[in-house]
């Protein structure tokens, strides 16, 4: 059940005309909670007890809940679950009095609701399978103007090529919404560690394309890019292991 966020394997690929709409088979189900004014702490305590019930019925499925520390939703939650395939979505049986509980309990806490379901995109992602759980989460938001998709699935593949072949120090993960949500988004999901970390490495991913493709292509390549772009929002979210469920 937040935020577009994977453990996926990749390397330097070669572009094809819809390697973006590939399927990868790791899906990630996440929930978008935004609680009443005041409610914060009732709500963390009547969600403590939901996860009890997951752990007394030994669910398999891992829970994690990520609050969000900038952006506009300061103090709203997103609730993940992820690494599974459609088909394991038909054989997974829910725990019981679940939804009961969410309702009588949790749901008295909750000013809104959403969710959506969305899919790693592996050829485009660069996210080892050792790196662990993440402390904090980037996330970016791209819409896409859909007459020039083709052209930032392009300039992305040409990125994502560039940070494999030099072994840049860029961990991050891009995701596509599958059900739920609006058509046209992408999200970047990229793991810190610390708010060290945010800050730019030197030389930055355009000083590499440059040195790498050369000043021309290289601008040519970032406006391609910027063309397909109609909005982008980012946000930050923390994880929080008090409030999330690993079965043993």
């Amino acid at each position: 059940m937040v935020v577009c966020v994977a453990v996926v394997l990749c390397g330097p690929v070669v572009v094809g005309a819809d390697e973006h709409s590939e399927a990868s088979e790791f899906l990630a189900q996440t929930y978008h909670v935004r609680v009443l004014p005041g409610h914060a702490l009732a709500f963390e305590k009547a969600y403590d007890e939901h996860l009890e019930m997951h752990r007394e019925a030994g669910d398999p499925e891992e829970i994690h809940v990520w609050e969000v520390i900038s952006g506009k939703d300061v103090g709203s939650y997103y609730i993940r679950s992820q690494g599974f395939t459609w088909a394991e979505m038909d054989e997974y049986t829910e725990v019981p009095n679940d939804r009961e509980h969410i309702m009588e309990k949790v749901s008295p806490h909750i000013e809104s609701l959403s969710s959506m379901i969305s899919e790693v995109m592996p050829k485009l992602s660069s996210w080892p399978a050792d790196y662990g759980q993440p402390k904090m989460v980037e996330v970016s938001v791209f819409t896409l103007d859909y007459e020039h998709m083709d052209d930032f699935f392009y300039g992305m593949h040409r990125i994502h090529t560039i940070i494999s072949e030099n072994e840049l120090p860029y961990t991050y993960s891009w995701s596509k919404i599958a059900v739920g949500g609006e058509g046209g988004h992408l999200y970047l999901s990229m793991p810190r560690t610390s708010w060290a970390e945010f800050k730019e490495p030197s030389p930055n991913l355009w000083e590499v394309a440059a040195e790498v493709m050369g000043k021309r292509e290289s601008e040519e390549l970032r406006n391609r890019i910027g063309t397909a772009i109609e909005s982008e929002e980012s946000f930050v979210v923390v994880h929080r292991p008090d409030l999330s469920y690993v079965p043993e």
